[in-house]
């Protein structure tokens, strides 16, 4: 039994020689796996753990990158980097997630 899995960054052509023998003779053959490009989720860095006080509202960046394209850096909606907000809807006008 032949068993592979690729790697994200195994796409392209492989020539995979099978070869078998019954103790006099041996035979190969070669067959072709063409491993498809797949367009990979997104993956954020590590968020950590946050503990806040009740009634507190909590602020951070989270930061996310494109293992397609890693050098591509999306437009800053707010000017400082992509935020979310979660506290008291008294004193944010309403749960926000920003």
């Amino acid at each position: 039994m032949f068993e592979w899995i690729p790697a994200y960054f195994q796409a392209g052509e492989f020539e995979i020689p099978f070869t078998v023998s019954d103790g006099e003779s041996i035979t190969t053959q070669t067959t072709k796996i063409t491993v498809l490009n797949v367009n990979a989720a997104p993956v954020f860095d590590n968020l950590g753990a946050w503990q806040i006080q009740e009634g507190q509202s909590v602020r951070f960046r989270a930061f996310a990158l494109d293992p397609d394209n890693p050098g591509f850096v999306p437009q800053d909606p707010y000017g400082f980097g992509s935020s979310s907000t979660w506290g008291d809807p008294k004193t944010l006008g309403g749960d926000k997630i920003a």
